[in-house]
């Protein structure tokens, strides 16, 4: 095995939180199960994997406060923020969607509408590659059990996320066109990571060894990645409790690539 020469690293530190003042942010992750006609371009068969996320505004009001007390609607206006990046396609949301919270004795409901429809809620234009496109629907609802909203207003924090692949709560998330519609499975929702700046890096020989150090802090576990391209990232430990990690260098190359070069970074 042809042993690794050249070794970058990159720390990141990041201060990104689940909420910024009444701003929630969630990410996710999705599956494109269905495709009826042809959407997009028929750029995203059935298998795509989507990685994208979503922000809402606690402070809008609900404009359902009277009539229906189980349910809310909030329209935002610039401060809804949708997207979902496919293979070859971003698709972004107008900034002007709706939330819907349906509160009910059986089952609690999160929505959010999005693009010029006729569903009775109000969205804005979305985008797909930066262009708008008047056509482009979002339809995104997430159903849990009837005890996890406590009234019709947006969760705050938000409540639905869950790190388990597949993602156990129902939902329905649909993408469209006027060529036709995307159905996607969510598979996992998660808040943003918190990313920890490493105090210091080093690799020893002959055992292509090396370790990475950060300040813990006590009642938190770390995750570490590896990526060879910046693009594609891969956990390779998770439920850290310290500080440190060591990461055998062979176990990453192979006699067919090039002496490695490989980038980690560390999260909580």
């Amino acid at each position: 095995m042809m042993k690794p020469s050249i070794l970058f690293l990159i720390i990141v530190a990041s201060s990104i939180s689940s909420s910024t003042a009444d701003l929630i942010r969630v990410e996710y992750e999705a599956e494109v199960r269905t495709v009826t006609n042809a959407p997009f371009g028929n750029v995203a068969p059935m298998g795509t994997l989507v990685a994208g996320y979503f922000v809402y505004d606690t402070s809008i009001p609900d404009t359902y406060v009277i009539s229906t007390p189980n349910l809310g609607a909030y329209v935002h206006a610039g401060t809804g923020e949708f997207e979902a990046v496919f293979p070859t396609m971003t698709i972004t949301g107008s900034k002007a969607h709706t939330v819907v919270i349906n509160d009910t004795i059986f089952s609690d409901t999160f929505r959010i509408v999005d693009g010029e429809r006729d569903s009775g809620f109000e969205g804005g234009i979305m985008k797909v590659n930066g262009a708008a496109n008047e056509n482009v629907e979002l339809d995104l609802s997430i159903t849990a059990g009837g005890s996890t909203f406590s009234s019709d207003a947006q969760p705050n924090p938000f409540s639905l996320t869950s790190p388990e692949s597949p993602y156990p709560n129902p939902n329905t998330f649909t993408l469209s066109d006027e060529n036709g519609i995307l159905s996607l499975q969510l598979i996992r929702v998660y808040f943003p990571r918190m990313y920890v700046p490493v105090d210091s890096v080093s690799y020893s020989t002959p055992d292509d060894l090396v370790t990475l150090l950060w300040q813990q802090e006590t009642g938190k576990n770390y995750s570490v990645e590896f990526s060879a391209t910046l693009s594609e990232w891969t956990t390779i430990a998770s439920g850290i409790s310290g500080g440190t990690f060591m990461d055998m260098l062979p176990a990453r190359d192979s006699p067919e690539v090039p002496p490695l070069s490989g980038f980690y970074r560390v999260f909580e």
